[in-house]
């Protein structure tokens, strides 16, 4: 079959990689709107699903490019935001995800791993096509036409194409913006060499994950690029005019927002699952296609593809609402409660632990998807009804 995947995004490409591997039959062509693939200064958490996904399901990056790309955290810490106080703090963290799941629990540029699986894509064949912008979907044929009045048909078109999706505007015939999270988030990518304070230097040397919570707010530090450059993200209450995604942060605004918060440490938003969900979908969606054998089936494949990843990926959107609200609890007695839990069940914390990455229920929820086992089932199931 013929796919044409709008957008050269992490799903973008993920869709892309999965389809071809899944069968060497499937032509895969990419549109990307802009000119070329360029570094976007932001980071990621590439979790356990995420990173078998890209080495494994998609059968893509080698896992040694990953492994190089990447750094592994040793250390987990929650603290309050005036750093007076330690809620818990976990080492070894790396080889505990790596134990309970067979696979690193890692920090990523964003830019490493999209280009890393933009080359490994072009070696199994996928085909690029830059300024290629679309214009209109038609779909009935189904094909997409772009600005410069280029028409391409395709048996399946997967519109990847991000937050503001044309494509979903278009098939809802009506705008229709994102929904407002109510949140925005400052991001700070820094080269660890630039740091000169020597207790910030000793604080960097270890690849560590740290998470201060704070009212209304929470920040949260991480290494990237094998410990050679940190990355601190600090989550607010949005005040961006609507519909605007995106602005310069205002250096003296942050700073008030943060006035209080403990000076010495540096410091994603909540479960860090956005690119992981993506890999997930770009999986599942290669797997199924993988079992089709005629267009005939491409509709019952598209069906079983939403009824696999709505569910997961809305788990997702409610769990990260639920991750905001234990992590901005202003002070007071829920707060006092909340650091009383997480200091008497850090080291062995019970399902309802306030913090998702510790919670044994919902981290094995997260971590523990296969791509494949889910698609095997389902497609099970569909073929028991023919």
């Amino acid at each position: 079959m013929d796919i044409v995947v709008v957008g050269a995004g992490l799903g973008g490409l993920a869709a892309a990689l999965a389809v071809r591997t899944a069968s060497a039959a499937h032509k895969v062509l990419v549109l990307e709107a802009a000119s070329k693939l360029t570094e976007v200064r932001s980071a990621l958490k590439i979790v356990i699903p995420g990173f078998i996904m890209v080495a494994a399901h998609s059968r893509g990056v080698h896992i040694d490019t990953l492994k190089n790309l990447a750094t592994r955290p040793q250390v987990f810490t929650i603290s309050r935001y005036t750093g007076a106080k330690v809620l818990g703090r976990r080492d070894g963290f790396d080889r505990e995800m790596l134990s309970k799941y067979g696979s690193p629990f890692c920090d990523i540029h964003r830019a490493d791993l999209q280009l890393a699986m933009f080359e490994r894509a072009k070696e199994l064949g996928v085909q690029f096509m830059f300024n290629a912008t679309v214009s209109q979907y038609d779909f009935e044929s189904p094909s997409v036409t772009l600005l410069d009045g280029t028409r391409i048909e395709g048996d399946l078109i997967v519109a990847a194409d991000g937050l503001w999706s044309k494509a979903r505007s278009e098939f809802l015939a009506t705008n229709d913006p994102p929904f407002p999270t109510g949140d925005l988030a400052y991001r700070i990518v820094l080269n660890t060499d630039m740091i000169i304070d020597q207790d910030m230097k000793e604080f960097v040397s270890k690849p560590r994950v740290h998470l201060w919570a704070g009212p209304q707010c929470h920040a949260i530090y991480y290494p990237l690029r094998n410990n050679t450059m940190i990355n601190i993200v600090l989550l607010v209450p949005d005040n961006l005019p609507e519909n605007v995604a995106k602005a310069s942060g205002d250096l003296e605004e942050m700073k008030e927002l943060f006035r209080d918060w403990d000076p010495f440490h540096p410091m994603l938003p909540y479960m860090a699952q956005g690119a992981n969900s993506a890999l997930e979908d770009g999986a599942v969606l290669g797997g199924i296609l993988s079992k089709v054998q005629s267009k005939s089936e491409l509709s019952s494949a598209l069906k079983i593809y939403q009824d696999l990843r709505k569910p997961r990926s809305w788990a997702m959107v409610k769990g990260s609402l639920k991750q905001r609200y234990w992590n901005h609890l202003p002070d007071g007695p829920e707060q006092e409660d909340r650091d009383k839990l997480l200091q008497e069940q850090f080291d062995e914390p019970q399902p309802g632990y306030p913090f998702y990455w510790l919670d044994p229920s919902l981290q094995s929820t997260v971590y523990s998807y296969d791509a494949d086992e889910e698609v095997k089932a389902a497609w099970g199931r569909y073929s028991q009804k023919l």
